[in-house]
Order: C-alpha cells, then structure tokens, then sequence
C-alpha cells in the first residue's frame, strides 16, 4: 500500500474539504487504525461538527474489489438499523472522483463512510477496564438488539469479534436521536437476501467460532450465532472481577482451549448465573454445546432474557468502588511527575510509541505527550478531575504495564476518582441536611396555620352547622357524578388504546410480510440469475473447446498436406538428378534402397515433442492448458482455481479458498491444499508457509528438518 498521508493534507469530496487527522499520542502522524483488508484514516471536515467526520478505508491492493461499488448500493438501506452505520458509505471510482484518483491511484475503490469514535470490545478487554453493572446491561442490551434487528430481516455479519464491536456508548455525555451504544463494522463479508458471497472470505475470529469452521470461515444468515453469543457472555460477565482477571488476551477464551475448556468456561457461566440468572446462564451453555450454529440461541431469546432483568442501580456497585478506592488511598503516597522537559524525554523516549508507529521514523515531538499531561495537571488543580483523568488515561493506554510512569499513573488516576466520590458523597449529604431543616421549618409552619384554621372552623360549624351539612351533601354527590364520568372517559380511552393497537399491530403484520415477499423475489431472481450465468459459462466453454478442436484438426490437415507436397518436390528433383545422370547401376539402386530404409526408422522412432502445460485465467477462475506444437490450446485442468503458478519438476502451485497446494499434470491434487503460501519445487524441495512459520517440503508433502 503506497498511499501514505500527511497530518492535515487536504482532500476534496463532494464539495466538502476535509483534513487527514493527526493519531492522538503520535504527534505529525496520520491517525490510522490497521485492520486485515488496510487501513483506516481519520477524515475531519473543515465545516461540520465533529459528529460528521468521515473514515476513509483504503484496501491493500489483493483487496481491491470493482463489486465493492454494487454491495454499497445493496447495504446503503441498512444504515438505518441500530449499529450499522458504516453501511452509509461512498465508494471511490474514476466516474464520480477522477480528480482526487488522479493525483492518489491508490485510492481506487477506498470506502469513504462515517467515523466511530470509541473503544473496540479489545481494547476493554486488554486495558481489563471496569465497567459497572448498568453499563455492562445496557451494552448486551444495545448488541442484543441489534443482532436480533439484522436476524429478523435475514443479515449476518460473518465476522463478529472484538476489534469489529466498537462502544461509543462508553464515551458519549449524551444520547443523541437513533443513538446505538454498540456499533458494528467491517461489513464487507455481510449476509443478506440478495447479497453475493465475497470472493475472499476470512477465516472466523480466533476466540469466537466453533472449532470445525474457525479456518474455513462461513457465510449464512446462522454465521453470528455462536460468537454473537460469547460476545454477550464477555459483556455480561465482565462486571466480575474473576472474570476480567482470567481473561486470555484479546478474547476472554484462549482459542485453542475452545471448546474443552476447563476453567474459563465453567467460571465465567458460575458468574453468570450468580450475577444475572439462570436464564443467561443457560442460553449460554446451549451456544456453548450446539454442534452447529443453527442449534445456537435466538438473539431475540437473548434479548427477552437481558429485559427481565432487574436493573439494581449502581448502589452495590457503587459501594464496593468506595470501599476499594478508600484501600488505596489510605496506602497509595503521593507521587509526583518531573517537570524538566529531558527527564520527561529520557523516560518516555523507549516506551511511549510502539516500534513504526511514526511514519518519519524519529520521535521528536515526545514534549508533546508531556504538555498532555501539564494540561491534566492544570485541570486537576481547578477542580476538573474528570477531564484530567481522561487525559491521564490516554497517556497511560501507550505505555507498557510495567513501566513506573504507567504505575504511577495508575496510582494517580484512582487518587483522583476516590476525590470524586468523596465529593459527591459529601455534596448529597449536605444536600439531604438542608431537605431535612427546610422539611422541619415546613411542618411548624403547617402547624401554627392549622391550630388558627381550626379554631376559625370550629366557630364556624356551631355559627352554620346546618347549612354546612346541606353543602356537604351536595359536594359528595357532585363528586361521585365526576367520579362516574371519569370512569366513562377512561373505558373509552381504554377501548380508542386497544383498537389503535390492533390496527398498528395489523399494519406491522402487513409491512413484515411485505419484506418477506420482497425478500423471496431478491432470492429468486438472484437464483436465476445465478443459473443463467452458470448455462451462459458452460455455453461459452463449449464454444471456445469446440473452435480449439476445430483449430488443432485444421491444423494437422495443413500440416500434413504441407508435407505431401514437400515429398512430391522432393521425388521430382530425384527424378530429375536420375535424369540427368543416366540408369543407376544395381550396386547404386540397392545403395539408395539401403539409405531409404536406413532412414526411415529413425523418423519413426523419434519421440513426439512433450506437450506443455501453461497456467490460464478465465473469468477470475484458474486453469491450464495444452499447448501442441502448432499452437493450438486443449484444456487439461479445469478452471476451478483462485490462482495459479507454471508446472515445475512435474508440479504446480494453486491456491484455492485462500490455501495453497499443489497438482500434477493430470490435474490431480498430489499435495493439499493446506498452505498459507507455497514455492515452486526446485531441485525436489519447496518452501511453504504454515501456522506462521515457512517450512520445506518434498515431492511427498512431508516436511524436512534442515539443519
């Protein structure tokens, strides 16, 4: 990938400039965020809010897809379901953007669509960042929702994992309209009626998928069952500190343990059940034991599960955090930062920024990271201790756990909580002191006034008692009327309420149905699509072997007419030679016999010339051919392979569902297809690559130990 930006250059988009932004701990550096297909970069317009940003996904060049323009017309509609945002997107062609593809080539096909601000479902789980029991329930709630959304109209993901689960919920002051807590994104590989299936499909996410289709991958509207499901267990569960402490890494389940295993499993279902219910609990253990994604759970029977659930408010939550934040500042001493600009550069210069992180190759700007942390310390003196922790946390996620600055970081952060909380205790009890002493006034007052309204009462039924009670009885009746014509008026209300209801639900039913019809007649006009395409290939095929056929046997009539009329000039000019020499004698005659029959056998017994196999593509397939010695084609291998490289010592590599082997000139598969990558054989050995590491092989697929 060349594309390679600059802090705050300018790029042009549908009359609206924006900037390249700068990565937040790495000053002049483009703010990127690496995924499998490329990179994401962070676009900020000059005009509009914040919430208007743009990421632009540039590909690597094995990823550049000219359908990526047809899938965002189909998925554009989708953008309006909680958590699909990212389908708004425009995809970058040479029709609509020649200008700004001209001056950036590897810009072609790029995907232009709305930034997410936010941590992934990682990043949480590598910082084992607390989140409190509301937060953790209204996040499975929100995921919940959205999964069960995308299930009802037939979508799937195909790659639910962590770094796909972004959580701006976590970091928004306020919700604003059709705010989604979760956001899914990478959705290149979605599901859906009408959809075609990816050219490349990748392999689930490692601690997420059932074992059998982890390397494979898979594509079907059952895809996010099963890792749909441990995603909402990590969420759920994550509110335990057992559970955040035996986490793997960038999963709560190691991979290679799933799904035998012996500690983190039975541990993080006990908190379940202990914390949420046996309900959860046990939608857990039916995903956790299904042999195939269809046995897994509803997201909708998730959904229900997580809404009968009590929300407890944060007052245990609450409490424990008091309790652990009043341990630590009872031992944390106090710790103070350096101020010199080189003692701050000689301790952050190692660790700060990970190795190539800065494109310029030179960390010069660390004073920056530096004035960051000033900045907190100003914030914290003027009594603005959230904004200060923030900071400080983005300072400490670049530092390694066992530095000192990243500990004493830590140490400074839960100082500054513990300050928060204390405040806030101390601010609701002065607040229920001043509700008691004003509740206190109230009721003397209330009394004084009723001892006066009673006397004046008192008077007054002995001066009027008669008419008193005359007006008493015409008050109770007025009250009873109003009561009965308020009870009218609420069985009619009651009665509007339920009919209102009826027809939505009546008009809902008639919609649903409505897509569903829609959704048959995508299907089947993709089905038939698909088997046009398939008769038109094979037509096509027939075609092409049939004038191939035509033009080997054309040429072998030429060739052998070609060699009549060569041994007919030839006899001639003998004749001729005979001619002019006179009758031969017999010696000569059985000379000539001698050297005819001498000849002959050594033109038929000379071996036919081999033919050659030669690597073709059609059609995005790879095959190979016969190449005769008049140049005529004869298809030997079918097209059926992804790629593929020339024969050598009687082998050729393919590659096929993203996995290298190798096939014999038969067509024969000889070695599996079981490779990340694969060489040609040379001298009886060639390399491949497997699980991460490059190995040699001989022409028997077994591995060799070089010393």
């Amino acid at each position: 990938m060349v594309f390679q930006p600059r802090v705050e250059e300018e790029l042009h988009l549908h009359s609206t400039t924006y900037t390249i932004g700068e990565h937040p701990v790495a000053p002049h550096v483009p703010y990127g965020q690496e995924g499998r297909q490329g990179i994401v970069y962070q676009l900020i317009s000059q005009k509009e809010a914040a919430s208007r940003w743009k990421a632009l996904k540039v590909f690597r060049h094995q990823y550049k897809d000219p359908k990526q323009v047809y899938l965002s017309e189909q998925i554009r509609d989708f953008a309006t379901f909680p958590g699909l945002s990212v389908c708004e997107r425009v995809i970058l062609t040479p029709q609509q953007h020649g200008e700004l593809l001209s001056k950036h080539r590897d810009l072609m096909y790029a995907v232009v669509m709305p930034w997410i601000e936010g941590p992934t479902w990682m990043d949480v789980i590598l910082d084992k960042r607390v989140l409190s029991r509301a937060d953790c329930l209204t996040l499975a709630r929100s995921l919940a929702k959205v999964l069960s959304t995308m299930e009802q109209q037939g979508l799937a993901h195909c790659d639910l994992s962590g770094p796909n689960l972004i959580l701006p919920g976590l970091i928004k002051d306020h919700i604003e309209d059709d705010f989604s807590y979760v956001e899914l994104v990478d959705v290149e590989q979605l599901f859906g009626p009408g959809l075609e299936r990816p050219d490349v499909l990748f392999a689930a996410s490692p601690g997420y998928s059932l074992p059998q289709i982890s390397q494979t991958g898979l594509w079907s509207k059952y895809a996010d069952r099963f890792s749909g499901a441990i995603l909402l267990a990590e969420i759920v569960g994550w509110y335990d500190e057992t559970v955040r402490e035996a986490a793997w890494g960038e999963s709560y389940f190691n991979p290679e343990e799933s799904p035998h295993s012996t500690k983190r499993y039975p541990l993080l279902l006990d908190s379940i059940r202990n914390y949420w219910g046996e309900e959860i609990a046990s939608l857990l253990d039916r995903a956790w034991n299904s042999k195939e994604l269809n046995e897994c759970p509803t997201f909708g029977e998730w959904l229900l599960a997580l809404m009968d659930v009590e929300e407890e408010g944060e007052s245990g939550s609450q409490k424990q955090r008091i309790t652990n934040k009043s341990m630590i500042q009872t031992t944390i001493p106090q710790v103070v930062i350096p101020l010199t600009d080189l003692e701050t550069e000689r301790m952050l210069a190692p660790e700060v920024l990970k190795a190539g992180e800065n494109a310029q190759g030179d960390f010069a700007n660390l004073p920056v990271i530096y004035k960051k942390m000033e900045l907190a310390k100003q914030w914290e003196e003027q009594g603005e201790w959230e904004r200060a922790i923030e900071i400080y946390r983005t300072v400490q996620k670049q530092l390694e756990p066992q530095h000192a600055l990243a500990q004493d970081l830590w140490m400074i952060i839960a100082e500054l909580e513990t300050r928060i909380k204390s405040t806030q205790l101390l601010r609701e009890e002065k607040a229920f002191q001043s509700t008691a002493a004003k509740r206190t006034e109230f009721q003397s007052n209330i009394g004084k006034k009723q001892l006066v309204i009673g006397m004046a009462v008192a008077l007054f039924l002995v001066a009027v008692s008669g008419l008193m009670w005359v007006h008493e009885r015409n008050k109770t009746q007025a009250v009873i009327a109003m009561q009965m014509e308020q009870h009218v008026e609420k069985e009619k209300q009651d009665k509007e309420a339920r009919e209102r209801l009826e027809k939505e639900t009546l008009e809902q039913g008639k919609v649903t149905k409505k897509l569903q019809e829609v959704a048959l007649q995508q299907e089947q006009q993709a089905k038939a699509k698909a088997e046009g395409d398939t008769k038109a290939n094979a037509e096509q095929g027939k075609k092409e072997q049939t004038n191939e056929q035509q033009t080997q046997k054309i040429a072998t009539i030429v060739k052998t007419e070609k060699n009549k009329k060569d041994l007919q000039v030839k006899e001639e000019a003998q004749r001729k030679t005979r001619a002019e020499k006179g009758t031969p004698t017999k010696i000569s005659l059985h000379t000539q016999e001698k050297d005819k029959v001498g000849v002959q056998p050594k033109s038929s017994t000379s071996k036919p010339k081999q033919p050659t196999l030669i690597p073709r593509e059609r059609a995005g397939k790879w095959g190979f051919v016969e190449l005769d010695s008049v140049g005529a084609t004869n298809i030997v291998i079918d097209y059926q392979y992804d790629y593929a490289l020339a024969f050598s010592e009687g082998f050729a590599v393919v590659k096929q569902n993203g996995k290298f082997g190798y096939v014999n000139t038969s067509g024969q598969v000889v070695i599996p297809l079981n490779y990340d990558w694969a060489s040609s054989f040379q001298n009886g050995k060639a390399t491949v690559k497997k699980d991460g590491e490059n190995v040699v092989i001989n022409p028997q697929g077994i591995e060799l130990h070089i010393e």
